[in-house]
């Protein structure tokens, strides 16, 4: 039985507080973007919420209620907040990752593209000895992400995901797949998974690079096939599992 270090359960709790952040500040921007629907305030001026023409729009909403007005600006000021907390948490993570124990292994899960800083430490932390998981597929049923089977008489049905298992870091890993498909630039790098490859060994990148086709590739499949998206990109994430136990265990030939 794996028995985490102090400093793993240490860190491993601080990622949880920067996730529950994370969780308010989706909180506060959905009670924000409510307010102003109700208000019959809709923002037209871009495609995406949270963008800076987004929040330049916001600045200039003005209401003739003061009340009105002062609620807008308790939402919009609660978003602010939440905001910056989670920036400080996300600048502490980066400083946590560059302690000896995780250096290296969240150097080499950040080659994936679609795992930053905060997943590659909440994996690491987490997880501590991926070689007590045999295989990959090991690692994935523990995770939750490999699919069920409901038997009945002679026949045998897969069905969806078990969810057993480690429910933060499942949810983590279907984050980064989503990251991952949503990139355009499928078959080249950006400047930023670039500079975040930089400094590790070839063979690392190179099998981080083998991962990120072949994600695209399972993805475009299945949606080809007819599967709805949100299994294919949980398909995905089980992939990623996979390739991640793989880099873990210097399984990269």
């Amino acid at each position: 039985m794996h028995v985490p270090t102090s400093e793993d359960e240490a860190v491993k709790n601080y990622t949880r507080l920067r996730n529950t952040r994370v969780d308010a500040l989706k909180k506060a921007k959905q009670n924000l973007l409510s307010f102003l629907l109700r208000s019959g305030r809709v923002f037209s001026e871009g495609r995406n919420y949270w963008t800076n023409i987004h929040y330049a729009w916001l600045k200039r909403q003005q209401f003739t209620d003061p009340v009105d007005q002062e609620t807008f600006n308790e939402y919009l000021q609660e978003v602010y907040d939440q905001q910056d907390k989670v920036d400080r948490y996300n600048q502490r993570i980066e400083q946590l990752s560059q302690l000896e124990a995780y250096r290296e292994k969240v150097a080499r899960l950040r080659c994936f593209r679609g795992i930053e800083t905060h997943t590659a430490l909440s994996l690491v932390s987490e997880i501590g000895d991926f070689s007590r998981f045999a295989n990959a597929q090991q690692f994935s049923a523990y995770l939750g992400l490999v699919p069920g089977e409901d038997s009945s008489g002679q026949r045998e049905k897969r069905g969806g995901i078990t969810k057993a298992g480690n429910t933060r870091l499942r949810l983590l890993l279907i984050e980064g797949a989503n990251a991952t498909l949503r990139s355009s630039l499928y078959g080249q790098k950006s400047k930023r998974l670039k500079a975040r490859q930089e400094g590790n060994e070839a063979d690392v990148i190179a099998y981080a690079d083998k991962a990120n086709r072949r994600l695209h590739r399972v993805y475009n499949n299945l949606t080809n096939r007819g599967v709805i998206k949100n299994k294919a990109t949980v398909a995905v994430a089980r992939e990623l599992s996979c390739f991640i136990w793989g880099m873990m265990n210097n399984k990269i030939d």
